[in-house]
């Protein structure tokens, strides 16, 4: 059974920057962005635990194609994205759930 995926505020505006980026570089950019980025959450709700732990509980699963990743924990019910951030970001400045 699959986990219910809850994203932070916070997570949603870093999805909002890289998309409004990404769209002001080249015209549909932002969409393929989102679209790569939904295939990649789909499958750490479908296999939460195949990405690695990087800080403490917290894993990584980078976005293919974009210099992003994403940085989520799991438990007993749900997923949590933290956090989807440029690589070359710091994750210790991640917020927790």
């Amino acid at each position: 059974m699959s986990k219910r995926l809850r994203l932070l505020s916070v997570a949603r505006t870093d999805i909002a920057n890289a998309f409004a980026y990404y769209e002001s570089e080249s015209r549909g950019l932002g969409v393929v962005f989102l679209q790569i980025l939904e295939g990649l959450l789909d499958h750490v709700v479908e296999y939460p635990e195949f990405y690695p732990q990087r800080i403490g509980q917290t894993r990584r699963a980078l976005v293919p194609r974009f210099p992003y990743a994403v940085f989520y924990i799991v438990d007993a019910e749900e997923i949590t994205i933290l956090g989807v951030r440029h690589t070359k970001q710091d994750p210790g400045s991640m917020p927790t759930a």
